[in-house]
Parts: C-alpha cells; structure tokens; sequence
C-alpha cells in the first residue's frame, strides 16, 4: 500500500524544501556567473534517472520549482490555463510533439557546447529557465515539460529497461479508479488502461513529483 495521510504532509514539506533550496543554490550561481557548474547536476540528474526516475524534474529543476509556485496561485485565484492545440493528446500530433522534443534537445545542447567550445556569452540554462516559467505563465504545466530539454533527456534515462530502479507504481488490486491521480499529475504521466478505470504510470514521463499520491484517497500508489 502508498503511504498515509501524515507521510503525505511530510513529503509535501521535504520537497518544498529541496526545490528551496535548490533555488537558492541556483540563484546565487547565477549571480556569481557560474551556473556552468549547474550543468554538472543536471548530468548526475540525468544519469540518476536510470536508477531513480526523474527526481531531477520533481525536486531540483529550478523551472519545476517556479512553475509549482505559479501553478498555485493560479489556483488559489480561480485562473485556468489551456494548453498549445498542439499538445493535445491526440495520437496525430504525437509524431510532431516528439520532432518537436527532439529539436529543442539537440538546439539546447548543442548550443551548451558551442558556447563552451567558442567563448560565447549566453547562458543557456539560465534562457531555459525563463522560458520555462514565462510559457507556464500562460499554458499548464504539461505544455513546458512535453517538450523540454532537460525533460526530454530525462526521460530517455528513466524509460530505460532495467533490472532495480526506483519508480512511482499504482497498485491494481487496491486501486479505485476514481481518477484523482490523473487530474493532478503535472505530466499527463497518468493514463487510463484500456478497457478500465483503472491506471497505471508511464515512467519515462513520470516526474516523481507523488502529487498522484498524495492524491490517491486509497493509498494505492507506491515508490519502489
């Protein structure tokens, strides 16, 4: 079974602590003129997705982090956000969104490295983060997280096969079907099973963030 009401609350506190301080660590590199050593958190991120899923995305990434704070006030003001026509779920825009994840890794870091190779004055990440949070500002969560390129890069590591590897699961037999997972996960992480209120998780585009189980009203959500 996923964990109970008070872990629930605690969870909520760790991770507003880390994405705080996490912040912090990223504003004062960014005034100090160093966020390159940012890029060496975002490679331990990435590589750790291939043991512990995209904790990076969840708890580190200083967008996640922004975006979090916006959606909340978004929320508590009553606002509702849409999203682009084309990160509609539709299957035909799939094979586009996917071009689209592609283009924007390989400009993303193709562009880290040509700055570093040439001497060239632009902060990438610090652009990223920015864009990141100013198009949340307008669309939903999901709108930034389809397609960006720290996201895209976790998601090869945390889609990938492997033997141990820590992931949020939602339990079949205690599971309800009531959806609430669903409506909260920041991703579309969270799909219907064919034929059955039943969900499940897809992996690679879990952002490890348990919002879906602090949702859960039966507990029937795990990170194992």
């Amino acid at each position: 079974m996923g964990i109970t009401s008070d872990h629930k609350s605690r969870k909520n506190i760790t991770r507003a602590l880390f994405q705080g301080v996490f912040l912090l660590v990223f504003v004062f590199l960014a005034l100090q003129g160093r966020l390159q050593l940012w890029i060496l958190l975002l490679g331990l991120g990435i590589l750790g997705g291939v043991f512990f899923g995209r904790l990076y995305c969840g708890w580190i990434c200083p967008m996640g982090t922004v975006m979090r704070l916006e959606s909340w006030i978004y929320r508590k003001l009553g606002i509702q956000r849409k999203n682009p026509v084309l990160m509609n779920e539709d299957r035909k825009n799939k094979r586009y969104v996917q071009l689209l994840q592609m283009v924007l890794l390989l400009v993303f870091f193709g562009g880290v490295i040509a700055t570093q190779r040439f001497g060239i004055r632009i902060n990438l990440i610090l652009f990223l983060v920015l864009l990141g949070s100013g198009t949340s500002l307008v669309f939903k969560e999901e709108a930034w997280h389809r397609i960006c390129p720290h996201g895209v890069a976790m998601s090869l590591t945390a889609g990938v096969k492997k033997l141990k590897s820590k992931k949020l699961i939602i339990e079949k037999e205690s599971c309800i079907g009531c959806g609430k997972c669903e409506k909260v996960c920041p991703n579309l992480a969270v799909v219907k099973e064919e034929g059955s209120n039943i969900r499940s998780i897809v992996t690679k585009d879990c952002l490890t963030c348990f919002e879906c189980q602090k949702a859960c009203p039966v507990h029937s959500i795990a990170y194992r």
